[in-house]
């Protein structure tokens, strides 16, 4: 009994702490990100197709051009391109020229809806039942992670992604293969990346899903052509042909090669603008053919059982090691990982570990959840070092879940031996 009253002592303890830091990162909520979106809209909805996207080079008359229209709409923030495909900008449309202001309050109810709807998945991942203590204890976890709280203030999108993206992994796990489908592939229309988790019913061979969630994908790109035109689309791809072979040593951006652009290649974590340089892509090939071999090899060995004993661990493996491998990866893009990493802790205090491997997790758990944001704004080579600190979180995360699955795979030869 004594034992069970420290540790609601304890949960209460970090739940008001997660409350405070949350709240304190959070207010004021910024316009920041929804603004692009609003702004794309805006400008299908009055057929200025061509200024919905912008190349790097044409960033400066594009900014001209956007900036009457975005301080008319009551935004107040920096200025930053559209990304999403030109169907969202069309759904968006017919609410282009609601007031900034109504747009955030939206985005912020959505994603303060969402603190649950992480905690509550969290705890299914576990598979443990549901009750108030396991979903405060899940819930400390998301209110103190700063990427959560940060995609908040800033009205970000992506929360929402990630969550409707494990809804489709849960589902999945249910054995609900149309769900599942349909919903990573929608998922996958809009952001692409999330579709990397079909590798792992491809293993499983749950072709299903696979087939529902590309067939999915693909039925909605031929039909945003069909309806919206092939031109905007070029524009759209021009942009992410560019996006995604850059690099942005902004610290915000945090995959590892952004992280080595400033550690060891001394660019500052407040530049934003991007870096091509050939260095640079055969450095983005090694990472990527590192983490993805290592990853494959650990899934290859636990195939026919990543979706229905080990889907928190292979999609934590899977996740990490995109967002790690890929040259522009958001801090607010690690809440795909959120919930392994619940799972990680859960399955780290609930069983025997070496307590190496406990410390190595506790570390790990830290640099992903916070920020030190304040040692980004100094051009030092500590601050540049320290402005990965959400990198190395991911990075040793990715590694234990790695160490995990030879351990899992061990203990299934074991058992089979038996």
């Amino acid at each position: 009994m004594i034992g069970k009253r420290l540790q609601d002592a304890l949960l209460v303890l970090l739940l008001a702490l997660g409350i405070y830091l949350w709240q304190r990162t959070v207010f004021p909520v910024w316009t920041g990100d929804v603004f692009p979106n609003q702004l794309g809209a805006y400008y299908w909805r009055h057929g200025e197709y061509e200024w919905i996207y912008t190349p790097i080079a044409r960033f400066e008359t594009w900014e001209t051009h956007s900036l009457p229209i975005v301080r008319n709409l009551g935004m107040d923030c920096d200025l930053g391109p559209f990304m999403y495909p030109p169907f969202v900008a069309a759904i968006l449309s017919p609410f282009a020229e609601f007031p900034a202001t109504s747009w955030r309050g939206t985005v912020f109810v959505i994603n303060f809806l969402l603190l649950f709807v992480f905690a509550y998945q969290i705890v299914v991942l576990c598979g443990a039942r549901p009750s108030l203590r396991a979903l405060l204890w899940a819930l400390v976890l998301v209110l103190l992670c700063y990427p959560m709280a940060r995609a908040t203030k800033l009205s970000q999108v992506v929360p929402f992604i990630a969550a409707a993206t494990w809804l489709g992994l849960l589902g999945m796990r249910q054995g609900k293969d149309w769900q599942a489908g349909i919903l990573i592939g929608v998922m996958g229309a809009v952001k692409l990346f999330p579709l990397a988790v079909l590798v792992l019913p491809l293993l499983d061979r749950r072709f299903k899903v696979v087939v529902v969630s590309v067939v999915t994908t693909i039925a909605i790109y031929m039909l945003s052509l069909l309806m919206l035109g092939w031109q905007v689309h070029l524009y759209w791809w021009e942009v992410i042909k560019e996006f995604s072979t850059s690099v942005l040593p902004y610290f915000g951006n945090q995959s590892l090669l952004a992280w080595l652009s400033r550690a060891v290649f001394g660019h500052g974590g407040l530049e934003e603008g991007y870096i091509i340089h050939p260095a640079f892509f055969l450095l983005r090939i090694a990472i990527a053919a590192v983490f993805g071999c290592l990853t494959a090899l650990a899934l290859w060995k636990l195939r026919g059982r990543l979706i229905s004993e080990q889907l928190a661990l292979s999609c934590g493996m899977v996740l990490s090691a995109f967002l790690l491998s890929v040259p522009i990866a958001w801090e607010h893009y690690w809440l795909f990982v959120l919930p392994p990493l619940g799972w990680a802790i859960y399955e780290t205090v609930r069983s025997r570990d070496a307590r190496f491997w406990k410390v190595w997790l506790a570390i790990a758990t830290f640099f992903f959840l916070t920020k030190l944001t304040r040692f980004s704004y100094t051009d030092t080579l500590f601050s540049r070092t320290m402005s990965g600190s959400q990198t190395f979180g991911m990075l040793l995360l990715w590694i234990w879940l790695l160490r995990r699955a030879w351990r899992e795979k061990r203990r299934m030869n074991a058992v089979q031996t038996a």
